[in-house]
């Protein structure tokens, strides 16, 4: 079978990222959104993604710490 993932990422600031897509040809999963925060300098950052399931999977909570040198 085909699967196709589509997404996208709006950064309205070098320091914000906006993130939505879509997965198509998946029995459970739909569509994602989260967001990352980066600091000035560009070294540390927080991510967050949110990714619902059908079925009564419930729903997927991801976070991501970046440290660069």
């Amino acid at each position: 079978s085909v699967h196709w993932h589509i997404g996208s990422v709006f950064t309205p600031d070098p320091r914000l990222a906006l993130r939505a897509g879509i997965r198509l040809g998946y029995d459970t999963q739909t569509f994602s959104a989260g967001a990352g925060l980066r600091t000035p300098d560009q070294r540390v950052g927080i991510d967050y993604a949110f990714a619902p399931y059908s079925d009564d999977l419930g729903s997927t909570h991801r976070f991501g710490l970046t440290l660069l040198p």
